[in-house]
């Protein structure tokens, strides 16, 4: 893993690895009953929008670490960068217990997790190469908005 650094990936497991655990978090999900089931979707479409990025991808608001761990699946297979974000710094070690680590490499190496706010992260990204923007943050309107309006010239 990389942190708080841009670039391209380096090493780590193979897309394989990557869908298989991909699938078993989707069976944890699944276990969750009605909410899992509307986790489960959410998830599957972040899979399949990261996997055809022509970019790299990021992401606003970790929480558990789901969403990233859906997003690097779906990156590893389409071999691109995941840059997540978030104003709480707990946020790295609650996605990292998610991902996990296994013999096969490290689920790790295509992800790079940032401490700062989503509207702050925008200077981050001037050049406007975005493959993928998901935004999973306080979901009040007002920062919102505030997140949209930075991050709108990037993409």
């Amino acid at each position: 893993m990389r942190d708080d650094t841009r670039g391209r990936p380096t090493g780590g497991g193979t897309a394989d690895a990557q869908a298989t655990l991909f699938r078993q978090l989707l069976s944890r999900v699944n276990d969750a009953g009605s909410r899992g089931v509307q986790l489960s979707a959410h998830l599957m479409t972040l899979y399949a929008l990261a996997r055809r990025a022509c970019g790299p991808i990021v992401e606003c608001g970790v929480g558990s670490g789901f969403s990233t761990l859906a997003l690097l699946a779906g990156a590893a297979e389409a071999r691109r960068p995941v840059t997540s974000y978030d104003i709480r710094p707990e946020a790295r070690d609650a996605a990292r217990r998610t991902i996990g680590d296994g013999p096969e490499g490290d689920r790790l190496a295509h992800w790079t997790f940032h401490h700062k706010a989503s509207h702050e992260a925008a200077a981050d990204w001037s050049d406007g190469t975005l493959g993928l923007f998901f935004l999973d943050t306080t979901h009040f309107y007002s920062e919102t908005r505030r997140e949209l309006e930075a991050w709108a010239p990037r993409m």
